[in-house]
């Protein structure tokens, strides 16, 4: 399949074709399985993704893009948000520290939201993130850079039930955009799951064209065991309907999921 080359740039569509087949294989194993086979073939590195923190880094809040890590997670540091509820959120998950993020996709959604100019997208990030770290008495740990710095490397979306979730720590396992559904409302996860499968499939940001039919964005639910509220079945049923949404507006999605039963 051909993927549209981004105006202007032989070498960004280069470097979008070549993250998108270094990932080819596994995420063709990974469909040929199902999540919660692949996942169990996996499970020392579903174990590593999910250890407890060690140090007050590993729970510092940060956005959802995939080339962030982190385990407490929403779109530009919830800047897309209510203050209230993104304090609320942080303060569930026992944020340490938040960090921003350059070129970050829901800043700019935000300045196009407010009839800002989306060249102001960057302080908007930085300002946001300052005030909640304030707000919450924490650290802000600085506006980080992102590798690759002009395009998006996911066509996963992790909508993460358990709160532990950290896929960076297992770079084994597919990078993916992440959703801390644990400490946000079903309604907002949903609203972060339509931004990010909209950026995986952008054809100036994403994959665009590469995504497909035969090759969706592929949405994966982590269950908790232990909390019915977040169970494997009952997300998986809940982002039915922005599955629906989205394969209205012809971006190809698949929901699957899995539970790591030895939380």
């Amino acid at each position: 399949m051909k993927i549209e080359k981004p105006q202007g740039s032989e070498k960004l569509y280069q470097s979008v074709r070549k993250v998108w087949e270094s990932q080819r294989e596994t995420y063709a194993h990974l469909r040929a399985l199902g999540v919660e086979k692949f996942m169990k073939e996996s499970d020392d590195m579903i174990r590593e993704a999910i250890r407890p923190d060690t140090k007050d880094e590993d729970a510092d809040a940060g956005c959802g893009d995939e080339r962030v890590g982190g385990r407490i997670r929403l779109a530009g540091v919830g800047i897309l948000w209510t203050e209230r509820e993104v304090i609320s959120a942080l303060t569930l998950a026992g944020a340490k520290g938040i960090k921003s993020h350059k070129g970050c996709g829901a800043a700019k959604i935000f300045t196009e939201q407010n009839g800002l100019n989306p060249a102001d997208a960057e302080q908007c990030a930085q300002e946001h993130a300052q005030k909640i770290a304030h707000n919450l008495n924490i650290p802000y740990r600085g506006h980080r850079n992102v590798t690759p710095e002009r395009h998006h490397i996911a066509h996963i979306v992790y909508v993460d039930g358990t709160g532990k979730w950290n896929v960076s720590r297992a770079p084994g396992l597919l990078p993916g955009f992440h959703v801390s559904r644990r400490f946000v409302s079903a309604s907002y996860a949903a609203k972060e799951v339509d931004i990010y499968a909209s950026i995986a499939s952008d054809k100036l940001h994403g994959f665009g064209t590469l995504i497909s039919e035969k090759e969706p964005i592929l949405i994966i639910v982590i269950g908790d065991p232990k909390a019915s509220a977040f169970s494997q079945r009952r997300l998986i049923a809940e982002l039915q309907p922005i599955g629906k949404r989205l394969r209205d507006k012809r971006i190809p999605v698949a929901i699957d999921g899995f539970t790591p039963q030895f939380l």
